[in-house]
């Protein structure tokens, strides 16, 4: 695959991640207040592309994006006196790491598997394969862009409109390059019992699914998780620290559970310092 190829395809694929399977937002790791814009129309993220790739002598001559059964498909033409007229078909689904590709060069159509293994602030990397020869080439892109590039939730299952419609409410926020959904809004996948979380206003919020080794990891770390059971969650805190039970409870006011607090284990004497949370809030 042609350099020039692929460059184009990184750039388009930043784009498209970043500004149209989720809003554009100024908001901060920590915050989850206003300052939000709607996503890019096709005209303004045509012109976007042409802006980043016109060093590259590549102009994006169309793009157009639809959404059906919950699979985003983006169809971009491009030209380029090097590479000729060059068609991309994206079919994305919102919450997976890997999707398809569809390439047409000088009349020849050719199906790609696309899986990312990083997408942050600063960079996208993964690969690209060929479906039919299973040629492997790398993807990486030191051009995302700063403070709102970040990692779909994998395990987390939603449309496009539903992860819109939560992010400009504020019920998602962006923690360290990653999106989380709010617990009570978030549909978890089926494949998953574990779930990253974070903690910010006084609410729950979960990313990527994980399983119970990684949950357990990422509670040795000192890091929130939330499970889909109390005996799930207790597993997980109990894996942090092996010396002793695991301590149950929830945050109170006046004797009784705090409303909108959720029931949560720690490890054994509170250590390593984190949340293993699970069910709903209390009511």
């Amino acid at each position: 695959m042609n350099s020039k190829i692929i460059r184009f395809i990184s750039t388009l694929l930043v784009a498209i991640l970043i500004f149209n399977i989720l809003p554009v937002s100024q908001i901060n790791a920590d915050s989850n207040e206003n300052g939000l814009s709607l996503p890019l129309s096709e005209s303004e993220l045509k012109n976007s592309l042409n802006k980043e790739l016109e060093e590259q002598n590549i102009t994006v001559e169309d793009i157009d994006f639809t959404n059906e059964n919950d699979t985003v498909t983006v169809e971009a033409a491009t030209t380029d006196d090097e590479i000729g007229v060059v068609e991309a078909r994206f079919e994305i689904e919102p919450g997976t790491n890997q999707f398809n590709l569809f390439i047409t060069e000088e009349g020849t159509k050719k199906k790609y598997s696309i899986e990312i293994s990083q997408l942050s602030e600063e960079t996208i990397k993964g690969s690209i394969t060929d479906v039919a020869t299973g040629e492997v080439y790398n993807l990486d892109s030191t051009k995302g862009q700063a403070s709102i590039a970040f990692v779909i939730p994998v395990g987390i299952v939603m449309s496009e409109a539903l992860l819109a419609a939560l992010f400009t409410t504020g019920a998602m926020i962006i923690a360290g390059g990653v999106a989380y959904v709010v617990a009570t809004k978030a549909k978890k996948s089926k494949k998953y019992n574990h779930f990253r979380a974070i903690v910010r206003g006084g609410s729950v919020y979960i990313g990527g699914g994980l399983s119970r080794s990684k949950a357990i990891s990422r509670m040795k770390g000192r890091n929130d998780v939330y499970s889909v059971s109390k005996n799930q969650a207790k597993a997980v805190a109990a894996g942090a620290n092996r010396n002793g039970q695991p301590i149950h409870e929830v945050d109170r006011k006046n004797g009784k559970p705090k409303k909108g607090y959720y029931y949560h284990w720690h490890p054994y004497k509170r250590t390593p310092k984190a949340h293993s949370f699970y069910g709903s809030p209390v009511k």
